[in-house]
């Protein structure tokens, strides 16, 4: 389960409001850099990740970090504000693509609080699996959103529970890279993300009947 990217989103200086520097120009915690869309940003008074265009569109970035396999997973604390837009960050595993618009991404709708397995294929947009529904009657709430791939067998993770799994009849196969998805509503929105992590293939530590497990697959 060893850690091959991470990134607190810990930096300083920048421009705007709020203050705001675009995270390719962010150097991430462990991992080499970032690249993609220039409109993910991190916001430094607070050090966390958004974005700085309204366009309703997904947006990809990767961190440039090469797994060690196909088989890992990438995780993303998820702080949603509000559900007054369709703002939406979450972490991805096995982006290839010029704009890494090709992968696998953990999404939650925070305006329906439905959290999805996502397969996206040169920016085309498939749900995989069943999803699951968190909470959102009391705001502002935080999930820490894992995405999983080991062979065709993709997991997405809420709080290191697991709660979609799907095994894809069509499955992406090239390890890629790991990174992040934003979709936007409005300029920095009602959602921000924290605490990137993407680990080899073991997986986190999920609960099982109440009790903590080490790396379950």
């Amino acid at each position: 389960m060893a850690i091959f990217a991470q990134d607190t989103f810990t930096d300083t200086g920048g421009t705007g409001d709020p203050v705001h520097i675009g995270l390719t120009s962010h150097v991430p915690d462990v991992g080499g850099a970032w690249a993609g869309h220039a409109s993910l940003a991190v916001v430094t008074g607070t050090d966390t990740l958004s974005g700085t265009s309204g366009a309703n569109a997904y947006k990809h970035a990767a961190i440039t970090a090469a797994p060690p396999s196909a088989d890992y997973s990438a995780s993303l604390d998820v702080t949603i504000s509000d559900t007054a837009d369709y703002t939406a960050i979450g972490p991805m595993v096995r982006m290839s693509g010029a704009s890494y618009d090709t992968g696998y991404a953990a999404t939650l709708d925070p305006n329906d609080g439905q959290v999805r397995i996502e397969r996206f294929n040169e920016g085309a947009r498939t749900a995989l699996g069943t999803p699951w529904a968190v909470d959102l009657t009391s705001l502002p709430a935080t999930f820490k959103l894992t995405i999983e791939a080991e062979g065709s067998a993709i997991k997405v993770y809420v709080d290191d529970v697991e709660r979609i799994s799907h095994t894809d009849g069509t499955p992406i196969t090239d390890a890629g890279l790991a990174g992040l998805y934003l979709r936007q509503a409005s300029n920095f929105g009602n959602v921000s993300g924290d605490n990137f992590v993407a680990e080899g293939a073991s997986g986190p530590s999920v609960t099982v009947d109440g009790d903590l497990q080490p790396g379950a697959a």
